[in-house]
């Protein structure tokens, strides 16, 4: 990327007004007409109406974290920031596209970054039908309420719902239960990302529901239809990779990643770097398999070794790999240790 007339967004956080201030007067002022990247100073919700707010526009945004949790943001670190926006690693985000139909008879619409929620209004639990694709896959779910889940909103209030954590980049949407009453069983499922979801609310009068895409609510809702707007991705760009570990060798939600599986355990190029057979995502420890497998500790070291020099070479395919000893370097953070 070659990026370096950034247009600067705050929140109404006084430190990020404040530093949107200091970084016009270092970057220069510029329009969303001739910018080529959109830095958002603020949190999670803020980025998520940048992102709604600006979707006609097609330049990726870059988030410096002034909120709390800060999951879709960057370390607030306004140091080379050009540096950093070029050397980040870009994810597309598609938004879910809401059409809601009102008891009333009045018609809504509204766009969601992270996911659609339909939730109960009183102490009377909901009762929803859902159809996939035309077809009624439930008659009749009694529940607090339900969301269908994007990737990037998967480990919102998704996950709370205890829904399944998706790859940023998978094919895939969430549709998660709320306090499900009945079927009592129901786990809720992983749907592919071209379905068109259609939820009919059951006796909406005396059970009214409410629908929310993102913080955009409607309420005395009679259906809601929901799908993916793949036709208008958001690009955001973000400075670090994460490694996920576990406890346990179960794979949970991985296992509708589309790896390769034998056994329940994800088989790997266990001859250069352990990753998998989809580029970029790697397993070490007792959730993999190959030849010769081992389930030991210093295994798992040997192989998460290997596995993060590959990772380096991915996100900085531009740099040199330089092999550092901690009993040469010494831990950074840890000098004035006695």
């Amino acid at each position: 990327m070659n990026l370096n007339k950034p247009v600067f967004l705050a929140s109404s956080n006084n430190e990020a007004i404040e530093q949107k201030k200091v970084l016009e007067e270092q970057y220069g002022i510029n329009s969303l007409d001739n910018a080529d990247v959109i830095v958002v100073l603020g949190g999670d919700g803020f980025m998520l109406e940048a992102m709604k707010s600006h979707m006609s526009q097609s330049l990726p945004l870059f988030g410096l974290n002034y909120g709390s949790v800060g999951f879709l943001m960057n370390v607030s670190n306004k140091d080379d920031l050009i540096k950093r926006i070029n050397l980040s690693q870009s994810i597309q985000i598609a938004p879910l596209s809401m059409k809601v139909q009102s008891v009333d008879g009045s018609c809504h619409e509204a766009i969601a970054i992270n996911e659609v929620s339909l939730l109960r209004e009183t102490h009377q639990a909901s009762k929803i039908k859902i159809s996939i694709d035309d077809k009624v896959r439930l008659e009749e779910l009694i529940c607090d309420g339900i969301l269908i889940s994007t990737p990037s909103g998967s480990t919102a209030y998704n996950l709370s719902a205890h829904g399944p954590i998706l790859p940023i980049n998978a094919d895939v949407l969430a549709l998660t239960p709320i306090s499900a009453f009945r079927p009592r069983r129901w786990k809720g499922a992983i749907l592919n990302n071209k379905s068109s979801i259609k939820f009919e609310v059951i006796e909406g009068e005396k059970r009214p529901v409410s629908a929310v895409a993102d913080s955009t609510e409607f309420r005395d809702v009679k259906s809601v239809e929901v799908h993916q707007k793949d036709s208008v991705p958001k690009t955001i760009s973000v400075d670090y990779w994460l490694p996920l570990f576990g406890l346990a060798p179960k794979l949970g939600p991985i296992g509708n990643w589309g790896l390769d599986i034998e056994k329940n355990a994800i088989k790997v190029d266990h001859t250069l770097d352990y990753q998998t057979n989809i580029p970029g995502v790697f397993a070490v420890g007792d959730v993999n398999t190959y030849p010769g497998k081992l389930k030991l500790i210093l295994c798992g070291f040997h192989e998460a070794t290997l596995a993060v020099q590959s990772c380096y070479k991915i996100i900085h395919p531009e740099k040199k790999f330089t092999m550092k000893y901690t009993t040469v370097q010494g831990v950074q953070g840890f000098e004035k240790v006695v």
